[in-house]
């Protein structure tokens, strides 16, 4: 689409995210979001990302939530029972057995996720070679380890009305001891991932 609309000033690379310091630069800006947590090892790539960050900059991160992938866990263990091949067909076989299960299964529960209707999107939801999945804790300790400070969650309107009612204080948005008590109250707000920013402090 750049070279459609003739735009010259954006750069594209593709390599590997463990050997981004080669390119000898650092950014304002670091999005990475449904990368990391398909890592081996997440926080290795999260380290290259934060010296890659200019000290002033801002980091946008995205990692699945564990509270809401409940459902996702299920499936993936359902899939890996079924021993089938990561093709095409191997991957259209799982997903018709999971339509096929009875009303009222816990794999069943996948199908609220638009990722289940298409066929790259079913492999990276339920048959991904890795998924690691976190916790408002545990985002809280990686933030810690590497020197960042939180700065928000990025949500719909709806749900960030609803965490005002339960947390009127200016500054609550910005606590992920907060943001923790709601997805105990309220599992499924991270569904998609939890898509947060963040600095150095």
């Amino acid at each position: 689409m750049t070279e459609r609309f003739g735009i010259s000033n954006i750069t594209y690379r593709q390599g590997d995210i463990l050997k981004l310091a080669n390119l000898d630069r650092s950014f304002a800006m670091i999005e990475c979001v449904g990368v990391l947590h398909h890592l081996d090892d997440p926080m290795a790539g999260w380290r290259v990302l934060v010296e890659l960050l200019e000290p002033d900059g801002l980091m946008k991160i995205a990692l699945y939530s564990q509270k809401a992938r409940s459902s996702v866990r299920a499936a993936r263990d359902f899939a890996r029972s079924l021993s089938l091949p990561l093709t095409a067909e191997g991957i259209r076989y799982c997903r018709r057995a999971i339509i096929n299960l009875p009303d009222g299964h816990p794999v069943k529960e996948v199908m609220h996720f638009n990722d289940f209707f298409t066929v790259d999107e079913f492999r990276d939801m339920v048959m991904h070679v890795h998924e690691h999945q976190f916790t408002v804790p545990g985002i809280a300790v990686c933030l810690d380890q590497l020197g960042l400070q939180f700065l928000g969650f990025e949500c719909a309107a709806p749900t960030r009305k609803r965490f005002r009612e339960m947390f009127p204080d200016n500054d609550a948005a910005n606590k992920l001891e907060a943001w923790h008590q709601f997805e105990e109250i309220y599992p499924d707000t991270f569904r998609s991932m939890y898509s947060f920013w963040c600095c150095r402090k």
